[in-house]
């Protein structure tokens, strides 16, 4: 809007919204989606059924587990918006 608008140059805008901060946030819900895509979560949630038992305590031990496994490579919005399929299907 400011762009369209005369109030800043088109540079300075974008110079703002092009941080390293966004990206990395961005790169992680993009590698978060594709994994959705691939029915990754899917494949998570069997394994940890087939790894720590069906009682509930088990389960929110394996999918604590399983959180705490992705979040050592995606940052903790990828890994949220990567969990939240499996958590929503309980």
């Amino acid at each position: 809007m400011l762009p369209l608008m005369g109030v800043l140059p088109a540079e300075h805008v974008c110079q703002q919204y092009f941080k390293d901060n966004n990206f990395l946030f961005f790169g992680g819900l993009v590698v978060a989606a594709s994994l959705e895509a691939v029915h990754m979560h899917q494949r998570i949630a069997l394994r940890v059924l087939l790894l720590f038992g069906t009682r509930p305590h088990q389960l929110l031990f394996g999918f604590m587990v399983g959180t705490a496994f992705l979040s050592m490579w995606m940052n903790n919005t990828a890994t949220t918006a990567m969990m939240m399929p499996i958590a929503e299907a309980g």
